[in-house]
């Protein structure tokens, strides 16, 4: 409580939730090699493996994914090692293998950790009330803002 002439002004304080949003310049929300392999080593998961895309310009177009270490604009990422060079595109998205990072919450605080301990410049965390019921609205550039829920009826 505060008192400022004579009045009693009562400050609630909040606590505060953390929500990683993109910062803009194009791109949406995405996760580095480091990224995701610091993420998985907090969430206690196996080592992901990441591929990246080489085309054949053979008579028979097709496509080979050639397994990297650390590529910032890999193409696939998988839960699995699938070997050094993988022709068979099946693989890439059965159950077993297939891991999309869209499905990783904003608010997980193991995504958190890792964009405090990394910092990635694409990313940045966002501190609101934690009472505050929140989705995030992403702007034509690419950048991400935190919007409040409201209630609308029709």
């Amino acid at each position: 409580m505060l008192i400022l002439n004579g009045l009693k002004i009562i400050i609630k304080k909040y606590n505060m939730q953390k929500i990683v949003i993109t910062k803009g310049g194009g791109n949406s929300f995405s996760l580095s090699t480091k990224m995701l392999t610091r993420y998985f080593e907090l969430s206690n998961l196996s080592k992901p493996y990441f591929y990246e895309r080489k085309f054949s310009h053979s008579v028979n177009i097709h496509s080979e994914y050639i397994r990297v270490d650390n590529l910032d604009n890999y193409f696939y990422m998988s839960l699995n090692d699938l070997g050094d060079i993988l022709r068979d595109d099946s693989k890439l998205y059965s159950k077993e293998n297939y891991f999309d990072q869209d499905t990783i919450l904003r608010d997980d605080i193991n995504l958190i950790q890792a964009v405090e301990e990394i910092k990635p410049e694409g990313l940045k965390i966002v501190e609101i009330p934690d009472d505050v019921k929140w989705y995030i609205f992403q702007d034509d550039d690419g950048s991400e803002t935190i919007n409040e829920v409201h209630r609308s009826w029709f």
